[in-house]
């Protein structure tokens, strides 16, 4: 009876079902902040572990790109089914240069909208500084919102890193605090999420987690069908055992 009752109820369970066409496109940066020590190995280092994690998350099937950035946008790939060449972009960055993450920004959004017609899409921005040059990224974030283009970020870093002066190897070093507010600020006008990491784990961890949540979409199914074949199961049992009990007795 309690079978039957659920199977009246018409019960659903959501689950995760792979996106079959979908758009994504890694905006990474590597300018010379990146070289700092705070997170293990450095900032760089621990990006490219997590970008990668993120990448086999993704089903085969997601056109992912990527658009790596520092003084400019530097390495521009559209994107493709072959995750194993976005992988060797990732591995061949090098912390050096400003931080232009408007510049960045734009180039991955006019990527998404000549490559994404009618397909789920997303970018997933990651950066550890203040933008140092070139145009607001704030407004470009809008712009991809109306386009309902996602913008997710990660901010990465600690307030105390430091690292070398450049221009005076001797001289004090430079501190290169994250710059959370602005990528908050970010994800918000595209009507995203942001996210902040300290630690390698941390950004690993929000890496899966995005990596799964771009790569699948929730649908509900019904189970009605379970407890009501349950509940025939049962009955036929309770009948069975009744005759039974019928024909013992005196």
């Amino acid at each position: 009876m309690a079978a039957m009752v659920f199977a009246i109820a018409d019960p659903h369970v959501t689950e995760a079902v792979p996106i079959k066409r979908a758009t994504v496109v890694l905006v990474v940066d590597h300018s010379g902040s990146m070289q700092a020590t705070d997170v293990s190995p450095t900032r760089l280092g621990a990006a490219q572990s997590a970008a990668t994690t993120f990448v086999d998350k993704l089903p085969d099937s997601t056109q992912l790109g990527i658009v790596a950035y520092s003084t400019t946008a530097d390495t521009v790939q559209a994107p493709t089914t072959k995750h194993g060449e976005t992988k060797d972009v990732i591995d061949s960055l090098q912390a050096e240069g400003g931080t232009a993450t408007g510049e960045a920004l734009q180039s991955a959004l006019d990527m998404v909208k000549a490559n994404a017609r009618n397909q789920p899409t997303a970018i997933v921005l990651l950066s550890d500084g203040a933008t140092t040059l070139g145009r607001d990224p704030v407004p470009v974030a809008a712009e991809a919102g109306k386009a309902k283009v996602p913008v997710y970020t990660v901010a990465l870093g600690t307030e105390d890193a430091t690292i070398p002066n450049p221009n005076d190897p001797t001289g004090q070093p430079l501190v290169v605090a994250p710059d959370p507010e602005t990528l908050q600020a970010i994800a918000k006008a595209s009507g995203a999420r942001a996210f902040t990491a300290e630690s390698e784990s941390q950004l690993s961890s929000i890496y899966q987690r995005l990596g799964s949540q771009l790569g699948s979409t929730e649908r509900e199914r019904q189970v009605g069908g379970w407890f009501a074949g349950a509940a025939l199961l049962l009955l036929a049992g309770a009948g069975i055992a009744a005759v039974a009990g019928a024909g013992r007795l005196p």
